[in-house]
């Protein structure tokens, strides 16, 4: 209850944006200091001239990327509202100074280990993980159960999608 709203990316290949964006914003909260939304538009903009991408439009970006982004600041998204046609636009002046920034990551980022205990543990001390995977035909056929289907031997690689796991209570019974 005490996490961020679920952002909808809408049209915009910007997963990577919302995913490490949102997971920034409730490390922040746990540590007392709500930032509030941060600018998605800014992430994204930031990973893709990180990536050589920036020119060649709405291709998506790579998750680890934004922690590069954050290292140096996130404005929040008061200041660079999430409008997916402005995408390829430059950002508001308002972004430009560091002063603007509602958000730097400080702390030491680890990768757990591949396992399903290690990820329990990191999410029951109240982390998130932010995860990339391959995204197949039957993507689209994610039913209202969210319930993803297996892929078919055969189906065509659409591309990826990044998503952030959150919570994962030491005791059951909660």
């Amino acid at each position: 209850p005490k996490n961020p709203p679920i952002d909808n990316q809408l049209n915009l290949g910007a997963c990577t944006a919302d995913a490490t964006n949102n997971s920034f914003r409730i490390d922040a909260i746990k540590d007392g200091r709500d930032p509030g939304p941060l600018s998605r538009l800014w992430t994204y903009r930031q990973e893709r001239k990180l990536e050589g991408s920036f020119e060649q439009g709405d291709v998506g970006a790579m998750g680890h990327d934004a922690f590069t982004v954050a290292k140096h600041g996130i404005p929040p998204e008061s200041l660079s509202p999430y409008i997916t046609a402005n995408y390829q636009d430059p950002p508001p002046a308002a972004c430009i100074p560091v002063s603007a920034r509602a958000y730097w990551l400080r702390k030491p980022v680890h990768i757990p280990a591949q396992t399903e205990a290690a990820f329990k543990e990191v999410l029951s001390n109240g982390q998130t993980i932010d995860y990339g995977f391959t995204v197949y035909q039957s993507y689209e056929q994610i039913g209202p159960d969210g319930i993803m289907p297996v892929p078919g031997r055969f189906e065509q690689v659409m591309g990826g999608h990044e998503q952030v796991i959150v919570g994962w209570p030491k005791d059951p019974g909660l």
